[in-house]
């Protein structure tokens, strides 16, 4: 969850906090899905104009991380306005029914939020955000060597709000 301070900045932004019952660790299909969701989509913005990016991230059950290069575009965005949105997704399948296109949909389980990024400049939280990033793809104890970590910016995004939805065929399936 987002500090006092970040609550008091997100509250001038117009972003209020997170909602209690929809509380990270609370509800189980947000966590599921930040849990086990293969790509995040970064959603950036700068004077009105909107950017979205997939990353690889991690998720210690607060924080989300990602990282990037030591330089540009998505750079240049967070330095303008750390204010994100993010996006994951899990079980996404089309139903098509043969009969006609205007009857198809979509299953899914989805999560989307705000939070403010935040680079991490010390080099064990450094180490530990890429930790949390490599870990979400291969569990495991990895180490970084000094080189590895000053290659690369490490962000950790501040949870403000984030909800979860999944489709009617999700639900349906859940209950058969």
């Amino acid at each position: 969850m987002a500090s006092a301070a970040e609550a008091n900045i997100a509250r001038e932004k117009g972003h209020s906090m997170i909602r209690k019952e929809r509380a990270v660790g609370q509800d189980p299909l947000i966590t599921r899905v930040l849990q086990n969701a293969t790509i995040c989509r970064l959603g950036l913005a700068q004077d009105n104009t909107p950017y979205v990016v997939p990353v690889a991230y991690g998720y210690d059950g607060e924080r989300i991380y990602f990282h990037t290069g030591l330089s540009g575009h998505k750079l240049n965005l967070i330095a303008a306005n750390n204010l994100v949105c993010f996006e994951m997704e899990l079980g996404v399948d089309l139903f098509a029914d043969p009969s006609s296109p205007c009857h198809w949909s979509f299953s899914y389980e989805t999560v989307i939020g705000t939070g403010l990024a935040h680079e991490l400049l010390d080099h064990s939280e450094k180490a530990a955000g890429l930790q949390h990033i490599v870990g979400h793809y291969a569990p495991g104890d990895w180490s970084f060597e000094p080189e590895q970590v000053r290659a690369v910016r490490v962000w950790r995004i501040s949870i403000l709000q984030v909800s979860g939805k999944k489709s009617s065929l999700v639900a349906n399936q859940d209950n058969s």
